[in-house]
């Protein structure tokens, strides 16, 4: 089995205008023995930096931390939002195959012929009970597959801010294929750089 879950991302929302980006890595490619594979993963030995191998990752599950966001834009239908968090292939657009399709990678029951990981999702923060309207989550999601897995297949990970409103809502009413989640925004993290860095094990602001 898996070790004690590993922080594999660590994120935040900024405010619409901001400009903050993604952080990521702007170290050189480096020469070729910095470069070289480490087991089955194909990552370079310093993809996590000069002072920590790949190896050290091993056996150990995927998680991400979810820590809060800016003040969203004024939303009568925003009331307990949630994020969702999805694991995309960067290569096809869709979600990320499992590396076993056997293996259950975020519930016990999920069904047998999932093959794909499926995306999963915070508590609600609920800002009449917090009396407060900046979102804060400080939630942890750990997927049960290698974390390794994931920078290999150059994963993206999605994160969706929604909230759940009622099928009579006027939101409900207006918009073509409603599904019951009211969409507030989005944004999107590469776990491995151009650069074949990491850009894990810390935290980091989205835009």
């Amino acid at each position: 089995g898996n070790k004690a879950s590993r922080r594999g991302a660590s994120s935040d929302y900024g405010d619409d205008d901001d400009g903050e980006s993604v952080s990521e890595s702007a170290a050189s490619d480096g020469d070729a023995s910095s470069r070289a594979a480490v087991g089955e993963y194909g990552l370079r030995h310093d993809a996590f930096g000069d002072d920590t191998s790949p190896a050290a990752f091993e056996n150990f599950a995927m998680a991400v931390t979810v820590h809060e966001a800016g003040v969203l834009r004024p939303d009568t239908h925003v009331v307990h939002p949630v994020v969702r968090v999805h694991v995309v292939d960067a290569t096809t657009g869709a979600y990320l195959r499992k590396r076993d399709p056997d293996n259950k990678v975020t519930s016990y029951y999920e069904a047998a012929d999932i093959d794909f990981i499926m995306p999963m999702m915070t508590q609600a923060c609920d800002f009449r009970a917090r009396r407060n309207v900046v979102p804060r989550w400080q939630e942890t999601l750990t997927f049960n597959e290698e974390y390794l897995y994931f920078l290999e297949q150059r994963a993206v990970v999605f994160f969706e801010v929604v909230d759940f409103v009622g099928m009579n809502s006027r939101v409900a009413r207006t918009e073509p294929g409603f599904d019951g989640w009211h969409r507030i925004c989005w944004g999107f993290l590469s776990l491995l750089g151009q650069d074949g860095r990491a850009n894990t094990e810390r935290r980091v602001r989205l835009q």
